[in-house]
């Protein structure tokens, strides 16, 4: 609506032109039109004209409403990108959670193997007599626990891609495949290297519903200074052309000769001169003033609001960068625990609770891994957001 409004403005520089004609049957004393003679009788007549006007000066009134058309086009393009990249975000979000999902799966499915080969040693080393039946009970249950799980993984996956179908707009029907981004990801933005006052300035400069509330202010400001062209006289140039025909003169002329035989122009100037309008361009500026006030109020509280997103990011991905280094060095010491503990239970060393116990530890140290690896990539990718970067994850 910007663009035609913007349009609208641009041709009020240009002259407007219109056309009429009438047809008409006058009884009684009239005036023959063509002749201007007063006469007693039925006249059938018809008239045409051309008229055209251009407004040559209104204290610049067109030339404003144009600058804001264009502030206001730029401010409603802005909009736009704003959604795209609100959008951008959100899939990301969703992708990331898709992968989340699937890695996950695939540790638990990884985790039921393992149960499945422990299962098959201890089933050997129940026979050669070297371990307690009930031994193979502990495992029976981990394997169920496993397979639980991976029920319950499933279902997360498949609502998370479906999640991220609706967000893209796919059919539901529709395949996709999950591609992880590479480990190098994270090093891409280290918010550690990052100062607040250098996000936000960035982020001034980048974030689209900024530099809408920028040309939204210039845009208010410029409506004050139209509705003070209210109080300036404007002055308009006008001209036209008309002809005329009666049947009353057929007999002297034909139709086309009358035509061009009472062909007309007019060309003049006329001035609007502004003296009392029931105070309406004071109230149209004090409407606009309260405009300004209104629109500087509401692109404070986006400053603010962007003051503190940006800050609260900034440390969210601090946090989370700690925490995938202390996840890390978790899944590093659970995987040698486990490891041990599993040359332990085949030598004899230790019973299936204690073998089941480091087992599971060590699970649950790699799926806190992949949330804190996806948590930190998403963490990096809005501060990435904030300082106008594209959302990729390659």
């Amino acid at each position: 609506i910007e663009q035609v409004n913007k349009k609208f403005n641009e041709h009020q520089r240009y002259p407007n032109l219109s056309g009429n004609a009438n047809l008409g049957v006058n009884f009684g004393r009239s005036i023959d039109i063509t002749t201007q003679d007063f006469i007693t009788e039925s006249i059938f007549s018809t008239n045409y004209g051309l008229n055209s006007n251009l407004l040559l000066w209104n204290a610049g009134r067109v030339n404003k409403s144009i600058e804001q058309s264009s502030l206001n086009l730029a401010a409603a393009e802005s909009d736009v990108e704003q959604a795209r990249r609100d959008i951008a975000l959100n899939v990301g979000t969703a992708y990331l959670q898709a992968l989340f999902a699937e890695e996950n799966l695939s540790i638990v499915k990884n985790s039921l193997s393992l149960s499945q080969e422990q299962l098959t040693q201890i089933d050997k080393l129940i026979a050669a007599g070297s371990r307690p039946r009930n031994d193979r009970l502990d495992i029976v249950a981990q394997m169920s626990n496993d397979e639980q799980q991976i029920v319950t993984s499933e279902n997360n996956l498949a609502i998370a891609i479906l999640n991220l179908k609706q967000l893209m707009n796919l059919d539901i029907e529709t395949d996709i495949t999950l591609v992880p981004p590479p480990e190098t990801i994270f090093i891409e933005t280290d918010p550690d290297n990052l100062q607040f006052g250098q996000v936000y300035e960035e982020a001034l400069k980048h974030q689209p519903n900024i530099l809408a509330g920028e040309a939204r202010l210039k845009s208010a400001e410029l409506d004050v200074e139209i509705a003070n062209t209210g109080k300036y006289p404007s002055i308009n140039a006008g001209g036209g052309l008309a002809t005329a025909h009666s049947n009353r003169n057929f007999l002297d002329q034909s139709y086309f000769e009358q035509l061009d035989n009472n062909l007309r122009y007019n060309i003049g100037v006329g001035a609007f001169i502004p003296i009392y309008d029931n105070y309406s361009t004071k109230n149209n500026v004090q409407r606009a003033k309260i405009n300004v006030l209104n629109t500087q109020a509401q692109n404070e509280q986006v400053h603010q609001t962007l003051r503190t997103n940006v800050q609260q990011t900034l440390s969210d991905a601090r946090a989370a960068k700690r925490a995938l280094q202390a996840a890390e060095n978790t899944v590093e010491a659970r995987k040698a625990a486990f490891e041990n503990a599993e040359k332990r239970f085949n030598l004899g060393a230790i019973n299936t609770f204690e073998y089941v116990n480091a087992k599971n530890q060590y699970d649950s140290s790699q799926i806190n891994y992949i949330i804190s690896k996806y948590d930190y990539l998403f963490r990096s990718k809005i501060v990435d957001f904030y300082m106008g970067k594209s959302i990729t994850l390659d």
